[in-house]
């Protein structure tokens, strides 16, 4: 627990410097470069936060981009305001750990990346924490899988 709130509060420190800007993501211009999603403004690669609201102006995602891609953390959030995602980007590709979460706020999966590719432990999880899957991954290739029913027994197969 305590790891993810550290990872929380790390990520909520989001980068900000004075020739950056925030904006929204409806103002930008996004195209997919080599499987890599590249966000432009006015015709430039953008730099800054990109702060996506909902029609009452609730903050929903939080991105940040760094010559046009997404670099850094992106938070986002579900209609009743509870976390729904965190993870870290570089270059544009998952990196590190992203965390998934269910609308009662619980944990829903735990997924560590390297550069875009799933590398270390997926944990999986029931909305009544119950372990759902654990899987193990290295450079993309799945090298152990364990499933478990709502009441954390072992699915034999």
């Amino acid at each position: 627990m305590k790891k993810i709130i550290l990872l929380y509060s790390l990520l909520l420190n989001l980068n900000c410097s004075k020739d950056q800007i925030n904006i929204n993501d409806d103002l930008l211009d996004v195209y997919t470069k080599n499987g890599v999603l590249i966000y432009k403004y006015n015709e430039k690669v953008f730099s800054g936060k990109i702060i996506d609201k909902d029609l009452n102006g609730k903050i929903i995602k939080i991105q940040s981009v760094n010559d046009g891609l997404l670099n850094g953390n992106s938070i986002e959030y579900f209609e009743n305001g509870k976390l729904k995602e965190i993870a870290i980007f570089q270059n544009g590709r998952l990196d590190q750990t992203r965390i998934l979460f269910h609308k009662n706020g619980l944990i829903s999966e735990f997924i560590n990346y390297n550069d875009g590719v799933l590398n270390g432990s997926y944990f999986s999880f029931w909305p009544n924490k119950s372990i759902k899957s654990i899987n193990c991954y290295e450079n993309g290739l799945l090298t152990n899988n364990e499933k478990f029913d709502l009441f954390g027994k072992k699915i034999t197969f």
